[in-house]
């Protein structure tokens, strides 16, 4: 049971780089040159969908770069989570721990109030 402190130390290595960043840069240069390249010499709507055609994947390449990153964000945001959910586990457990020490105190505190009123009244039948 390793917990928040696992994922924390496994989401280390999975940190969205610069690196990966700069690789999504560098394919929609490459994209670019692709688009200039390969729709030369097209007019109208033949240009504009030659085009869509070289450009979509570098979007779908940059969309896919910041959902890895949301989804990094998301998990450390989940170890933390775990984290704080298992101090507030701690904390309530001894929250009930000193109610229950309370309760018990107040029953022995009950008795002990019983056995003086007990006490009292025989000493009043003695009179």
């Amino acid at each position: 049971m390793c917990g928040g402190v696992c994922v924390l130390g496994d989401l280390r290595d999975a940190e969205p780089t610069v690196a990966n960043e700069y690789e999504a840069s560098k394919y929609a240069d490459r994209a670019q040159d692709r688009m200039d390249r390969i729709c030369v010499g097209l007019d109208g709507v033949e240009l504009l969908h030659c085009e869509y055609e070289v450009e979509q994947p570098e979007r779908e390449n940059y969309g896919a770069q910041k959902d890895l990153r949301a989804q990094w964000y998301m998990a450390i945001w989940a170890g933390f989570m775990t984290l704080f959910t298992f101090g507030t586990l701690i904390v309530t457990s001894l929250g009930v721990h000193f109610v229950r020490q309370t309760l018990h105190q107040s029953a022995a505190t009950n008795e002990s109030a019983a056995g003086a009123a007990i006490a009292a009244n025989k000493a009043n039948e003695i009179m």
